[in-house]
Parts: C-alpha cells; structure tokens; sequence
C-alpha cells in the first residue's frame, strides 16, 4: 500500500475524516438521472426489510473490544469499515458492512489490494458502498451483485423527513451516520448502537478503536497532528447528523439506543447492554427527539 493511500484510508476510517464532506444542499430539488434511478431501484428490497426487528449497529471504538457480542449470531447487525478485525466474524456474519469512503479515496492498483482486505472474512453479508464506486465493482468483479448495494448519498440528515434508499440518502460524515441510516430504512426497532464511543475530542493521542491500530496497514492516527479548533469544527457536523437521525426515527417509531459505555454522542437515549438484551431499556417519547441543536 501507497504511502499516500495509507494516508487516504487512515483519513476516513478514523474520525476527523469528516473534513472530507463538504455540506451541501439537502436533498430536495435533486433529480436522479434515469442511469441513477436503475442503479437504486433494486434496494427496495432492504426498504422496510427487518421492520420491528431489533438491530445492533456496531461501530469500531475501543468499547466493542470490551463487551461480548459472541452471541450476536441470530441478530440483525450493522458493522462498518474495519469491522474483519473482530474475532466474532468468526462466528456469524453480519447482516450488512458499511463502507462510505468517496471512490477518489483509492488509487489503482493500490485500493483492490485495500478493499480486498477490508472486505476479507465475509462469506454472506451484504455490503454498502456510495454509488460512485459502480465502475470500480463493474471492472474487479470484487463483490457479486446480489451482495451490493449502492446508495447516493446528498445532503445533510436534518433535510430529511425519511430515509428511501432508492432515493438519495444522508452524506456521511462519518460511516456510522451511513450505517444508522441503513437500520432507520430497514424498520429496525430498536437500533442499538455499540461500539461509538466519539471521544476522539476528548484527548489528544491516538484515537483507537477495538483492533490494534499499530498493526492495521493504515496505521494509527495522532490526533494531536490536527489544530484543536479544527477537530471541534468537524465534530459538530457528526453529532448534528445523529441528532436528525434520531428525530427521522422517532417519525417512524423507531427507537435508537446508545449502549456504547462512556459515549461522547449524548443526542439518543442510553442504555447498557445487559439492559438492552433483557429487554429492560425504556422507550423514550418520540417528542424528546424534537431537542436537535
């Protein structure tokens, strides 16, 4: 791997990526192309696909590597980007793997050998990937049809009263914001996120995750590279994002829980696991969500 798509990868996999999205119009007014319509038109079949089924959305922070999800196999569950470094894919397969990098991320032929390795371990899941990364999938053949799925991606969440995944859907400032979309369009109840801890502002080393950030070919990233003023800036959009997601949610009836221990991301309710799995969490009334920032 490229010096510089070491760089590309170790920028998106890990939070202060989110420079990369520039905030844009939301989504209304935008026309999809009859190509893009084509492209879309086969995720109807996600669309409402696991309605009233619980789902666990599970990100990569330090915490997942702290809590046993060995028995997640009978689950509806969302992973994203590195997830193949947890011992648990040994056991069952995610439901779907989402990755939300921009296709300009990679350079040939340096991003095959990257993807390969980020999608290694996966037999069954389904991955989601931003629908400009067709070409890409279209020349290598890496994933067969029936087990991708393209979005397009526009606009920030608080421009949206839903989530169609044949139509556009929210940009993510970070690849949890994709996945918590997928569990909103799919009917999920409750959406139970792990693992998001978004704690990256609250110390200057190296912002880990549950893997061993020294032994990933992107390598670990130095927070303290970053202006602190910058990093703030680019953490607002992230917490905006999920705020508007769980008011999208809420509409629907749809309840999302942070069971992350020591989370940062304070906009959804709270509970622990063990709370979650014996069916103990409350359901919060839907007109709380209305406290978007």
């Amino acid at each position: 791997m490229t010096g510089r798509l070491r760089h590309e990868a170790a920028e998106w996999l890990l939070p202060p990526a989110v420079k990369r999205i520039v905030r844009r119009p939301g989504s209304r007014g935008l026309r999809l192309s009859p190509a893009e319509t084509a492209i879309l038109a086969p995720n109807a079949r996600l669309q409402g696909a696991y309605a009233g089924r619980r789902c666990f959305v599970l990100a990569n922070g330090p915490s997942l590597g702290k809590v046993d999800i060995s028995s997640f196999g009978g689950e509806i569950t969302v992973v994203m980007n590195a997830f193949n470094q947890h011992p648990a894919l040994k056991l069952w397969q995610p439901t779907l793997h989402c990755v939300a990098e921009p296709a300009a991320t990679y350079d040939e032929p340096d991003r095959v050998l990257f993807l390969e390795r980020l999608l290694g371990g996966y037999t069954s899941t389904t991955h989601v990937f931003p629908m400009e990364m067709k070409p890409f999938f279209d020349r290598t053949g890496l994933l067969p049809p029936e087990r991708l799925v393209l979005v397009k991606q526009h606009g920030v969440a608080a421009d949206y009263a839903a989530i169609d995944l044949t139509g556009p859907i929210p940009s993510a400032h970070d690849t949890s914001i994709l996945a918590v979309s997928m569990a909103i369009a799919m009917g999920c109840n409750p959406i139970v996120l792990l693992g998001l801890d978004y704690n990256w502002l609250s110390h200057r080393s190296i912002n880990e995750h549950f893997y061993d950030d020294a032994k990933v070919p992107w390598g670990p990233e130095v927070l303290s590279r970053w202006p602190y003023v910058q990093l703030l800036r680019m953490a607002i959009p992230c917490w905006e994002a999920h705020a508007a997601l769980r008011v999208i949610a809420a509409s629907r009836g749809q309840t999302i829980i942070n069971a992350t221990e020591g989370s940062f991301l304070d906009v959804y309710p709270t509970a622990t696991l063990g709370e979650v799995l014996a069916g103990n969490h409350s359901t919060p009334d839907p007109a709380a969500a209305e406290i978007v920032p």
